[in-house]
């Protein structure tokens, strides 16, 4: 399965330049308030929604991580 590991890192280079789109941006807003991307586990947060972010765009760096918004 390595051997698959640089598609999938031209697919994930190729969605982040989409969802700098405007249509991008509002495909993950209505995603992101349909709670999609799940919510925090923590109990304080009160199941606030979660949003994917990447830390970094070198793929070697870091991936994406999922944040609550809070």
């Amino acid at each position: 399965m390595e051997s698959l590991q640089p598609l999938r890192d031209l697919y994930g280079l190729i969605h982040a330049k989409y969802i700098t789109t405007s249509r991008g941006l509002a495909l993950v807003r209505e995603k992101f308030l349909n709670g999609f991307y799940g919510h925090c586990p923590r109990i304080l947060c009160n199941k606030q929604v979660a949003l994917p972010i990447g830390l970094s765009q070198d793929l070697k760096y870091s991936r994406v991580k999922v944040q609550s918004t809070i």
